[in-house]
């Protein structure tokens, strides 16, 4: 309509916090007092193996990487505690898949069940992981545990997933 609004947003880049080498950001999470940048999907394949790390107290920049390798790439990131998950857009017939890296730097791998693109990684309360699949009408639920992955069906497929302060998941949709 009419309305405008200025935002005028503080950027990583800007000032003293540089980065040795450019570094184009697609996404950032925090977890705790650092800050994981995801690279674009169209990045080098160095930046679309990892996140890189960001630590204001002490200005640096670290990668985080991640068991991804060749066309493979991390199309999203979500933080849970000292736990880092990532979805992968996978390459091989057992299709794309998400990555749970702990705090030990261990990481385990979870199929999805789909070769389509995964997004929006969000860790419940109850444990579980839900996530979205390029132009499918559902949300998918994975249970670390089992490894099995469940879906709601949605009416329309789900665009961003965010969790609520009481739990409940909510979704828009295309």
């Amino acid at each position: 309509g009419s309305r405008s609004q200025d935002v005028t947003v503080r950027v990583l880049g800007s000032g003293r916090y540089v980065p040795a080498t450019p570094y184009l950001a697609g996404a950032a999470r925090s977890q705790g007092t650092q800050v994981l940048l995801r690279a674009t999907v169209s990045a080098d394949a160095a930046s679309r193996h990892s996140l890189l790390r960001f630590d204001a107290a002490a200005a640096t920049f670290t990668s985080l990487t991640f068991p991804v390798a060749g066309f493979e790439t991390i199309t999203s990131h979500a933080v849970n505690g000292p736990d880092v998950w990532v979805a992968v857009r996978g390459v091989s017939a057992d299709g794309s898949f998400l990555l749970r890296r702990s705090a030990d730097g261990t990481a385990k791998r979870f199929l999805a069940g789909t070769v389509e693109t995964l997004n929006n990684v969000t860790p419940l309360t109850d444990g579980r992981v839900a996530f979205t699949a390029y132009g499918q009408e559902r949300v998918l639920l994975l249970d670390p545990a089992s490894g099995a992955v469940g879906s709601v069906a949605t009416s329309g497929a789900p665009e961003s997933l965010t969790l609520g302060a009481d739990g409940t998941l909510f979704f828009t949709r295309r």
